[in-house]
């Protein structure tokens, strides 16, 4: 006997909020990250109500940032491009640059993310990808949190996305967990490795 699967035309879409990309300049954002963004919004699982932040040690500004995105885009979104498509990605994408261990960073970060909040409507929601290498994801993830930017606060989430490798071998990943563990709950990581 087969087993009937029903069919649904709903689909699940994300929930509005804020994506912060730190390494946002770099190699695994331009050719993964941001086509995969691309397809989910193309095929609805992304809100209107969503914009993103990139973070990178090179300098340049929101508006050189976002050409730079434009031309990747098109060199590595599959298949046939919808303009608008890049506009609408265009439009709520912001870069800041600077050092990860710099506090004044997170600061910036949070008057950054109030004026988002506003503009495009996202609720408050977090979610931080981490598209750097493992030694930094704990001294950003501590950073954000000393800056009040982890607590989940009135029906507000934040979740972490933690970009492989996580560590080099096994005890550096325990190692890697305990100290997240100290400033983040479980439920608020997802690793990819």
């Amino acid at each position: 006997m087969t087993k009937k699967v029903a069919k649904t035309s709903e689909i699940n879409q994300a929930d509005s909020c804020v994506m912060l990309i730190f390494g946002a300049t770099g190699d695994l954002t331009k050719r993964k990250l941001y086509p995969a963004l691309y397809n989910l919004k193309r095929e609805k699982y992304l809100p209107d109500d969503f914009a993103v932040i990139g973070f990178g040690r090179e300098a340049m500004t929101t508006d050189e940032f976002r050409k730079k995105l434009c031309s990747n885009m098109r060199e590595f979104v599959l298949g046939e491009i919808n303009e608008d498509l890049i506009d609408w990605f265009i439009d709520r994408t912001y870069y800041q640059a600077g050092d990860f261990g710099d506090n004044e960073l997170y600061d910036t970060i949070a008057e950054q993310l109030t004026s988002i909040d506003k503009k495009h409507k996202t609720l408050g929601n977090r979610l931080f990808y981490m598209a750097t290498p493992p030694t930094l994801f704990a001294p950003i993830t501590q950073k954000l949190a000393a800056a009040d930017l982890a607590c989940e606060e009135n029906g507000n989430w934040r979740r972490f996305i933690y970009e492989k490798p996580f560590g080099r071998d096994l005890e550096s990943a325990k190692r890697l967990n305990s100290e997240l563990s100290k400033t983040i709950g479980e439920h608020q990581i997802y690793r990819i490795d």
